[in-house]
């Protein structure tokens, strides 16, 4: 069975990206700074106890498309 992963709002500006059949979050993004400094950040949880930092970036999507394309990586059969 494929894990199917989701999006869900944790309430602005915390998005969680998490494996429905589970319910684990495998990644977040969130905002950063205030004002016209505003960057959204993007991590994944590759496992229960680390944290990989996929770095900062202009806009909510393209934060979200980081931990996309993360996990499309490692779900990957080689």
């Amino acid at each position: 069975m494929k894990n199917i992963k989701e999006w869900h709002g944790g309430g602005q500006p915390h998005l969680y990206y998490y494996v429905d059949l589970t319910g684990r979050i495998v990644g977040e993004t969130t905002i950063t700074g205030t004002g016209q400094t505003t960057k959204f950040s993007s991590v994944v949880y590759p496992n229960n106890t680390d944290v990989i930092s996929l770095g900062m970036y202009i806009s909510s999507e393209k934060a979200k498309m980081a931990i996309e394309r993360y996990w499309i990586q490692e779900d990957e059969v080689y």
